[in-house]
C-alpha cells in the first residue's frame, strides 16, 4: 500500500455520536469517492485496515457489511472484498434530515405504488429473475449480509420492472438512507438471525412475487404494505429512533399508529 494513500487513511474520526463500525465505513467509503481507492480494486486485507485505523478486526468487519449494503463494496465468493465498480449517487442534502420512522412510513407508502405499478408492466423475464433471487434467498444456512444484498436486489428489480427511472432512483434512495442509522446492521442481524423471522420474509416476498406475476396491482400494493410495515415497525419498537435526536416519541408514535390501523394480510 502507498505512503500517499496510508497518509489518507490515517482520518480523525469523527465527532458525531456513531458507533465506530459506521465511523470507519464513512472514512472507508469517502477513500472510495475521492478515489485513493480505485473502482473495482481488492479492498486491503483487514490486519492492514485493523493497523492504520487502529481499530479492532470486528469493527472492520461491521464496517465492510455496512460498506456492502451502501454500495461501496462487493463481495465475491472465493476472492474477497473489492470496491464496487459503480458507486451509489451521493448527493448530499436529498434526505437530510430524515428520521427512521420517516423512512419506514415512506418505504411504506412508496414501495407499495411502485410494485402496483410493476404488476401492470413486468415482464415475464423479470418474473423468471425474481423467482430466482427468492431461489437463492431460500438457501439453507445462508448469511445474512448476502440474505441482505438478495432482499435488497428483489426490491430494486422490481423498481426497474416499471421502466421507469425516477421510480428506480426513489427505490435506491429509500434503500441507501438506511445506513445513515447506526443500529440498522445490528437489529437486522438480530431479527433475521431467527429462522422464523427469515422463513416469514420470505413468505412475504413470495405474495409480493405471487401478486406481481397474476398483473394484480392491487394486491401487489397490499402485499408490499404489509412486509415494508411487518419488517420496519419491530426498529421502531427497538428504539432505532433514539439515534436520531431530532425523533421525537409522539412522532414515532403517530406513525406507527397509521402503521396499525391497517388489516394484516389474509392468511391463506
Amino acid at each position: 500500500m502507498s505512503k500517499e494513500l496510508k497518509h489518507k487513511l490515517a482520518i480523525t474520526p469523527a465527532a458525531a455520536p456513531l458507533p465506530r463500525y459506521r465511523v470507519v465505513a464513512d472514512q472507508i467509503a469517502d477513500l472510495i469517492r475521492k478515489g485513493a481507492l480505485e473502482l473495482g480494486q481488492k479492498m486491503p486485507p483487514d490486519a492492514e485496515l485493523v493497523e492504520l485505523l487502529q481499530v479492532s478486526r470486528p469493527t472492520i468487519r461491521e464496517a465492510m457489511i455496512s460498506l456492502e449494503m451502501m454500495g461501496y463494496v462487493e463481495t465475491r465468493f472465493g476472492y474477497g472484498a473489492f470496491v464496487a465498480q459503480r458507486l451509489p449517487s451521493n448527493r448530499p442534502g436529498l434526505i437530510d434530515g430524515c428520521s427512521f420512522s420517516e423512512l419506514v412510513e415512506a418505504r411504506y407508502w412508496f414501495e407499495a405504488d411502485i410494485a402496483a405499478v410493476a404488476a401492470l408492466s413486468i415482464s415475464e423475464e423479470k418474473i423468471a429473475e425474481l423467482r430466482e433471487i427468492l431461489r437463492k434467498m431460500t438457501e439453507p444456512d445462508l448469511p445474512v449480509h448476502e440474505l441482505d444484498r438478495y432482499d435488497s436486489d428483489f426490491h430494486m428489480e422490481i423498481a426497474r420492472a416499471t421502466q421507469n427511472s425516477m421510480f428506480i432512483t426513489i427505490m435506491d434512495q429509500l434503500w441507501s438512507v438506511r445506513e445513515r442509522f447506526p443500529n440498522w446492521a445490528r437489529i437486522r442481524r438480530q431479527i433475521l438471525g431467527a429462522k422464523e423471522n427469515i422463513v416469514a420474509v420470505q413468505r412475504e416476498h413470495e405474495v409480493i412475487l405471487d401478486a406481481l406475476e397474476a398483473r394484480d396491482p392491487e394486491a401487489a400494493r397490499r402485499a408490499m404494505q404489509i412486509h415494508c410495515k411487518n419488517f420496519g415497525v419491530p426498529f421502531l419498537e427497538e428504539g432505532v429512533d433514539r439515534d436520531n435526536p431530532s425523533d421525537k416519541d409522539d412522532i414515532v408514535l403517530a406513525i406507527m399508529e397509521r402503521l396499525h390501523v391497517l388489516e394484516d394480510l389474509k392468511k391463506e
